[in-house]
């Protein structure tokens, strides 16, 4: 009951996953991405497997043989949905016979677009055209894009409840996003607010962890016009908008 997109994307050298679904937490067992590529589980997702899957590709393996080796004497294979992307870009999926329909996926340059128990296939080609159709902005946005059109498109009938956002840099090795939205009436729509009050964080966060001769964040936001009231997270407000 899950809908997602795996991208490798190769301007920025970044990987990552955007996903919602109908259950809660999905952020926390079917979400695995390093520096080396991406992989999403879903239906019957057992998380040692993305572990796995992670370790195999830091090891240098290609998504293609990543996915044989989760396949390889899996009894419950015809039950899961399962995108690899690696450190190059290749992409593979696996969508179970067994997958409660409709079901499908759609791999093209540098991405998977997946679903189970969507609406309709439409769904998988609002993913794909959506973040084929961003290319050249932020990995993060294109995923997120995506993820909104998918749940556009029809997504799940009977709603989403959780979501989660995973971005990680090929030079790091720790993730560049790594937001969620558990439990929602709207998590796709949250998940937005969240990212979008948290985006002009990223370059300072990455940037302090090369230097301490940083300004404090809250002079670093105002130098780049952006306004933010914490413990209290509201929808981005940048002064150069005001008129």
């Amino acid at each position: 009951m899950t809908f997602s997109i795996t991208a490798h994307c190769r301007r920025t050298r970044r990987t990552g996953i955007a996903m919602a679904t109908s259950s809660p937490a999905i952020g926390n067992r079917c979400v695995f991405v390093g520096r080396d590529g991406a992989v999403a589980l879903q239906s019957m997702s057992d998380p040692r497997r993305g572990d796995f899957a992670l370790q195999l590709l830091s090891a240098g393996h290609t998504a293609r043989a990543v996915m044989r080796a989760l396949l390889q004497d899996d009894y419950y294979a015809s039950q899961r949905q399962i995108a690899v992307v690696d450190f190059d870009g290749h992409a593979e999926a696996h969508s179970g016979e067994k997958n409660i329909p409709w079901a499908g996926h759609r791999v093209g340059d540098g991405f998977v677009a997946m679903g189970n128990y969507i609406a309709g296939p439409q769904v998988i080609q609002a993913l794909a055209e959506a973040f084929e159709d961003s290319a050249g902005q932020e990995l993060e946005e294109r995923l997120l894009l995506s993820l909104e059109a998918g749940r556009d498109a029809g997504g799940q009938e009977q709603g989403q409840t959780s979501a989660a956002l995973r971005t990680h840099n090929a030079d790091q090795g720790w993730s560049r996003c790594d937001l969620r939205v558990d439990v929602h009436e709207e998590p796709i729509r949250e998940l937005r607010r969240i990212h979008d009050w948290y985006k002009p964080f990223v370059p300072y966060y990455e940037e302090r962890t090369r230097t301490a001769d940083m300004p404090k964040l809250r002079d670093y936001l105002a130098s780049i016009g952006a306004e933010r009231e914490f413990g209290k997270p509201v929808p981005v407000t940048w002064k150069s908008r005001r008129g």
